[in-house]
């Protein structure tokens, strides 16, 4: 009898397992796959609302569907944009739900962007809170902000048949290795690691030129307010690749004394910048110290052996001048937007607590008038397909 009672409870142990095994099961044919999202501001009937644009994948075209080749058919469209309004994410999400014949799912949300409008009115930290807290959006999610309608950028793109969402995430993973200022990580969770240690930041801002996507720049965000308070230009946003250390690849352009030829000098790494405080007695200062490493990809001097090593010292040189020329440059923009995006104030609690405790409830405006020294080392590495330095 007891042997019976044991087989029957094993048996309803493993009934059980076995029928909640796809608990959570949802039909492919049931999804509406959202790529991407632009979020803007509109008036209606004098009310301010927000306009949540989702970027949907035709269903022929959806991840896991074994009849989708992804080629969109002739150059037809492969996705949607469904625009939406409402007063909260949340109620422009489940709107689309009425507009749409599928639940959206926003597992494989490739790009989020934002309009500079609402970047500079409504904290990030808010306007991303439901996307942070839903467990379908995943943190590597790019985040963009755009100077203009976010509609716009999910509209743009090479081709008809291009998803503008998937082709603005691939052209970032593509080039991040060859430009100095598409290394800085826009990715949600570090947006979100920012926001919550109130460290200001930066996000790449992508445009819509000739019809298609063009990065030009970062949208300054302040960390304690969360909102965009500035923009960086493209010279501006490769220095700030230079300065955080974040730029992985990228080309700086110089000209060496006593020749107006440029030479192409191609960085390969970055080392991470060190920010040392300076304190003596009330004054403090700091001292950026920049490192890269890199090799000599195109060369327009005529008549020079750019394998001399005086040669390469004055290259080296040249080169130092102009990384310096871009981080400086950077650092003057952050001061006059009084945002520490380097970092220098976590750096100076480092170092030196009790400066800190001093420093930090004005560090905002304090930032803005510390001197700071920037220096720069650089190494030519390799001159292409000529040659190798040991």
């Amino acid at each position: 009898m007891e042997i019976n009672l044991w087989r029957k409870g094993l048996i309803l142990v493993i009934a059980v397992t076995l029928l909640t095994g796809c608990w959570d099961r949802r039909e492919i044919n049931e999804l509406a796959f959202v790529m991407g999202l632009g979020i803007d501001q509109v008036k209606v009937d004098e009310k301010t609302r927000f306009r949540v644009t989702h970027q949907i994948l035709e269903q022929q075209n959806q991840p896991q569907d074994p009849q989708g080749g992804g080629g969109g058919g002739g150059g037809a469209r492969t996705f949607e944009n469904i625009a939406s309004q409402s007063d909260t994410m949340l109620q422009a999400s489940r709107e689309v739900a009425t507009l749409w014949n599928r639940t959206p799912f926003f597992q494989y949300v490739r790009v989020v962007v934002i309009s500079d409008a609402i970047a500079r009115t409504v904290p990030l930290d808010e306007l991303l809170n439901l996307y942070v807290r839903s467990p379908e959006v995943r943190r590597s999610v790019k985040v963009f902000i755009t100077r203009g309608e976010a509609k716009a950028v999910l509209e743009g793109g090479r081709k008809q048949e291009e998803v503008p969402s998937i082709a603005l995430d691939e052209m970032i993973e593509e080039n991040r290795k060859k430009s100095l200022s598409l290394g800085v990580e826009p990715a949600l969770g570090e947006a979100v690691k920012a926001m919550n240690q109130k460290r200001d930041f930066v996000l790449p801002r992508v445009n819509i030129h000739r019809g298609t996507h063009q990065m030009e720049g970062g949208a300054v965000i302040d960390g304690e307010t969360k909102k965009q308070v500035g923009w960086l230009n493209r010279e501006e946003m490769d220095g700030y690749g230079l300065l955080s250390g974040e730029a992985e690849g990228g080309q700086v352009v110089v000209r060496p004394p006593n020749t107006a030829a440029p030479i192409v000098y191609e960085v390969q790494g970055v080392k991470p910048t060190k920010l040392i405080p300076r304190i003596k007695g009330s004054r403090l200062s700091f001292v950026a110290m920049v490192n890269v490493e890199g090799r000599l990809i195109e060369n327009w001097i005529k008549g020079n052996d750019t394998f001399e090593e005086e040669m390469i010292d004055q290259l080296e040189d040249a080169v130092e001048i102009e990384v310096r020329r871009l981080v400086a440059q950077t650092i003057r923009k952050s001061k006059m937007l009084q945002t520490d995006i380097a970092g220098f104030g976590n750096q100076l609690r480092i170092h030196s607590i009790e400066t800190w405790k001093k420093e930090e409830k004005e560090w905002k405006k304090r930032y803005s008038e510390i001197p700071i020294e920037v220096q720069v080392k650089a190494k030519i590495k390799e001159f292409g397909s000529k040659g190798i330095l040991k």
